[in-house]
């Protein structure tokens, strides 16, 4: 806090201008009131993975690795998570209610009409990403 306030005293005229000590402080405080997300994985490994770092010597593999086996394991608590609702048994009864409304002609005939498509999916709180994630996550592919 101290190094905070000579900054602001010395280049922002005692104002609370852009400070780097305030900023690292927040960054800090923001990392420790949230986990890791999945985008923070790959933004700091595509900046790691790059050939810009290559070039300046950042480059360090042993990093990638371990963020890239952070990325599996976050990637897999999420799958288990997902398929505590997307059971098999779950995931083929709502993909036959939705094959029965797409046979239907619910959205459209012949052309796909995405607005009521949207609707639906909204209204039953689960999408069509979902669903394909969910058959391949129980190997239902073949079904």
């Amino acid at each position: 806090m101290l190094n905070e306030k000579k900054y602001d005293n010395l280049f922002n005229e005692g104002g609370e201008g852009y400070n780097p000590y305030r900023t690292e402080r927040e960054q800090k405080e923001n990392e420790i009131k949230r986990p890791r997300t999945r985008d923070d994985i790959l933004r700091e490994l595509q900046s790691l993975d790059c050939s810009l770092a290559r070039e300046s010597g950042t480059y360090n593999p042993e990093k990638i690795k371990q963020l890239q086996d952070e990325l599996s394991e976050l990637e897999h608590q999420q799958n288990e998570k997902f398929l505590l609702e997307w059971t098999a048994e779950v995931t083929q009864a709502r993909r036959e209610n939705w094959n029965e409304m797409v046979r239907s002609g619910k959205f459209g005939n012949g052309k796909v009409d995405w607005n009521i498509l949207r609707t639906q999916e909204k209204n039953q709180g689960w999408t069509m990403e979902d669903m394909k994630k969910a058959v391949t996550l129980n190997g239902l592919e073949k079904c």
